[in-house]
């Protein structure tokens, strides 16, 4: 009695199929944990499709940085989102929205804090993403290309980490000013050097890091520094931490002349309030990436 094999039509040729696509290695995919390698069963079983298409979405959570890393940041962005809140909402509406002033600063620190370790996880895993020649399907571009695109991600990435982490240290110090008592009056009418040097200014040099950083991630994912990269998850986490770093950077930047005009205080919290939208909105497609694996990544 002989065991069952799968039928060939032809005896010793074995039917194949070709596709005519060439895998596509992106850095950012690999270090997310995004790629979903494709499986090859024998028989081809539509059933085994169907499975495996499901397992493209299961989540991985467990010991995974990069869902932590999102975590943190989703947090540290709804922390903003309120303190936007608890600023602007009083200056559209004073009668209505009376000012918390102690609550809005007690939640920029939480949230300054909670981005500072977001920052520091973003640091550990680009330092953690040093294995991609392991990437099988990256040697199908050949060596050369294997040797050149990701070096040259992996470093832009680290140097976005690097610059994140500094950055969010240094906004840190505004968020741990801006508690009440530390500067006499903060709100009204503070020490005005003191207010500018140890107050606004790390908000500024701060934003201008988290706008550098973001450029950075954009550009990670991009085949060319011209050409945007519509159809990738990662470019839009980019693109809105972007929108959300030029708005702290324009609060810190507006907040030197919002103590002799209100039009000027006003826009200022308008910034905060819109910037924290935005992080939060890039926070959330991140959560989304991170948990969430990709299709077969490859090039038509």
């Amino acid at each position: 009695m002989s065991s069952p094999s799968p039928h060939r039509p032809l005896g010793l040729f074995h039917p194949t199929h070709i596709s005519h696509k060439r895998a596509h290695w992106a850095s950012r995919t690999h270090r997310k944990h995004r790629y979903s390698p494709a499986q090859r069963h024998a028989l081809g079983l539509d059933w085994w499709d169907h499975d495996h298409k499901r397992v493209k979405r299961r989540a991985r959570l467990v010991g995974d940085i990069s869902f932590w890393l999102a975590v943190t940041f989703v947090v540290g962005s709804i922390a903003w989102v309120i303190n936007g809140f608890l600023l602007f909402l009083p200056l559209v509406s004073p009668s209505k929205y009376p000012e918390h002033s102690k609550t809005a600063s007690a939640f920029a620190f939480i949230g300054g804090t909670i981005f500072e370790v977001g920052s520091y996880l973003m640091l550990v895993e680009a330092l953690n993403a040093g294995h991609d020649e392991l990437f099988g399907d990256a040697l199908r571009d050949g060596v050369d290309r294997l040797e050149s695109r990701p070096k040259r991600n992996n470093v832009e990435f680290r140097w976005s980490a690097s610059i994140q982490f500094v950055a969010a240290t240094i906004f840190w110090v505004s968020v741990l000013t801006g508690l009440p008592g530390i500067i006499p009056n903060l709100s009204k009418d503070p020490p005005r050097a003191i207010a500018d040097v140890f107050f606004w200014t790390p908000q500024v040099v701060g934003g201008l890091g988290f706008v550098i950083s973001s450029g950075l991630l954009m550009l990670e994912v991009q085949r060319a520094w011209w050409k945007p990269k519509l159809d990738s998850l990662g470019w839009y986490v980019g693109l809105f931490n972007l929108i959300g770093a030029v708005g702290f950077t324009l609060c810190g930047a507006l907040g030197y002349a919002s103590y002799s005009s209100s039009g000027v205080e006003y826009q200022s919290a308008l910034s905060t309030f819109w910037g924290g939208w935005a992080f939060l909105i890039g926070s959330g497609v991140q959560l989304w990436e991170s948990i969430w694996r990709d299709e077969d990544v490859s090039d038509e």
